[in-house]
């Protein structure tokens, strides 16, 4: 009876594998924010090409506005499956995001989009009536 439990849990836990999605982010810390990360899960030696991660703003008089703009293009999932977006000197680092404090602490919205539309730059503003959808 335990090998078809353990059996069903790996057959689960597959499926989630298959697509590319953000898996972890840590952007705030006491003082300053000196090793911020975004974390993206995917198939081992998944091409990057056409993916893009965003930051729109979320609060004040920028709400809805992109801030920050980091094209994939070029790069592959690792073996482990998981590609570390990081702050120049983190360990294990397969992308930067520059230096310290590079994502505002607040309310930001971290966007994972595949074939970003043209004429989307920073300071684009993708929720123009403000209602937290696009």
């Amino acid at each position: 009876m335990r090998t078809l439990f353990v059996i069903a849990l790996v057959l689960i836990a597959v499926p989630a594998f298959a697509q590319l999605v953000i898996n972890e982010a840590f952007i705030s810390m006491t003082g300053t924010d000196y090793d911020e990360y975004i974390e993206l899960c995917g198939p081992p030696d998944m091409s990057l090409d056409g993916y893009a991660v965003l930051i729109i703003e979320g609060q004040g008089s920028g709400w809805g506005y992109v801030d920050r703009i980091w094209p994939l293009d070029g790069y592959v999932m690792p073996a482990d499956g998981f590609f570390a977006m990081t702050d120049d000197g983190m360990a294990n680092q397969d992308y930067s995001i520059g230096t310290s404090n590079s994502i505002e602490n607040g309310t930001e919205t971290i966007m994972l989009v595949q074939d970003l539309p043209a004429g989307i730059t920073t300071a684009t503003d993708v929720d123009t009536d403000d209602d937290g959808v696009e």
